[in-house]
C-alpha cells in the first residue's frame, strides 16, 4: 500500500515547476538542469555572436567614415613641397625621397 502512494505522489521541479511523479523527480531534475544550462549556454554563444557583429559592423563604419575624410587631407611633401591626397603622400615619399636630384617645382 505504501508502494502505491508512492506512485500517486508528485512533486514540483524547482527548475521548471512542472508536477512531476515523486519516482521520477531525480531523473527529471537532472535532466531539467542539464537542459537549462544548453539553454543559457546557447544564449551566451547568440549574445556573443551579436557583440562580435555589432563591432564589425561598427568597424565597418569607422573605416568608411576615415576614408571619407581622408578624401579632404591635402599633405605637402617635405622634400618637393607639393601638396599629396593623405592617401597617396607615403608612396610619394619613398619615390620624392629616393632621388638624388631635386624636384621641379
Amino acid at each position: 500500500d505504501n508502494e502505491s502512494s508512492n506512485k500517486s505522489q508528485s512533486q514540483i521541479c524547482t527548475n521548471c515547476g512542472a508536477k512531476i511523479s515523486s519516482l521520477l523527480i531525480e531523473n527529471h531534475q537532472r535532466h531539467c538542469i542539464k537542459q537549462l544550462q544548453q539553454e543559457n549556454d546557447d544564449k551566451e554563444d547568440e549574445e556573443k555572436e551579436i557583440q562580435e557583429q555589432s563591432t564589425k559592423q561598427e568597424d565597418h563604419l569607422n573605416e568608411e567614415l576615415i576614408a571619407q575624410i581622408e578624401q579632404n587631407i591635402d599633405i605637402e611633401c617635405e622634400f618637393c613641397e607639393i601638396g599629396f591626397n593623405i592617401s597617396l603622400i607615403d608612396e610619394h615619399r619613398i619615390y620624392c625621397g629616393s632621388r638624388t636630384e631635386k624636384c621641379h617645382k
